[in-house]
């Protein structure tokens, strides 16, 4: 069986809308469709991208400090 899955959004009033679309043939004349909303996943993958930026930029500043003051002792 063939499976072919597409994504797709809309904006709607209270913001987008995700949605996932599954196609499968069933048949030699069938086919069956599922469609999914997936706006809370998109969101939870949006927040956590956002997270994982934020943590590694907040990281990154003082490891840049720290590693500077290494390099200056090493260096004499």
């Amino acid at each position: 069986n063939e499976l072919v899955t597409l994504e797709y959004f809309r904006d709607a009033y209270d913001g987008r809308k995700h949605y996932e679309l599954r196609l499968s043939k069933s048949g030699p004349f069938e086919a069956l469709a599922i469609l999914r909303d997936i706006s809370i996943r998109k969101k939870a993958e949006q927040l956590k991208n956002e997270f994982i930026s934020v943590v590694s930029h907040e990281l990154r500043t003082p490891l840049t400090s720290i590693k500077g003051a290494i390099d200056l002792l090493v260096g004499g």
